[in-house]
C-alpha cells in the first residue's frame, strides 16, 4: 500500500512539475504552438500570452509578438484582440522606460475596452497607466 502511494506521489509530482513552467521555459514552449496553430482568434490569444509572459524576459519580444497580435486582430476583426495587444505593446515599453510611448498604447487599449465595455479590461488598463504616471 505505502509503494503504491508513494508512486503515485512521484507521478503526480513530476506532471505538475512538467505543467508549471516559468520564464524562458514558458515562453519558449508558447512560441513551438505558433507554427500550427490556425489563423484565428486563438492564435491572437496566443500571441497575446507569448507578449504577456515575455514581459519581464524580454520587452522587445513583448512588442514583437504584441504587434503580430494587433496586426492579426485587425486582419480577423477582433476588437478584444486589439485592446488586448494594445495593452502589451504599452507593457513593452514600459519596461523599456519609454513611458510616452508606452501612454501611446495603454489610452488605444482604453478606449477599445471602453467600446467592448470590458470592465475587467478597463481596470487592468487603468492600473497600467497608473503605474507610468
Amino acid at each position: 500500500m505505502k509503494k503504491g502511494l508513494l508512486l503515485i506521489s512521484l507521478v503526480l509530482l513530476s506532471v505538475s512539475a512538467q505543467a508549471q513552467k516559468t520564464g524562458p521555459a514558458l515562453v519558449d514552449s508558447l512560441v513551438k504552438r505558433l507554427s500550427w496553430v490556425k489563423e484565428d482568434t486563438n492564435k491572437v490569444i496566443l500571441l497575446l500570452d507569448i507578449s504577456f509572459y515575455a514581459a519581464k524576459l524580454n520587452p522587445k519580444k513583448t512588442i514583437h509578438y504584441g504587434n503580430q497580435a494587433l496586426a492579426l486582430s485587425k486582419k480577423l476583426e477582433y476588437p478584444s484582440g486589439d485592446a488586448g495587444a494594445n495593452r502589451n505593446i504599452g507593457m513593452g515599453y514600459g519596461a523599456q522606460s519609454l513611458y510616452v510611448r508606452a501612454l501611446q498604447y495603454y489610452f488605444k487599449s482604453l478606449r477599445s475596452y471602453e467600446e467592448l465595455d470590458d470592465q475587467m479590461g478597463m481596470a487592468k488598463v487603468k492600473l497600467s497607466i497608473g503605474l507610468v504616471y
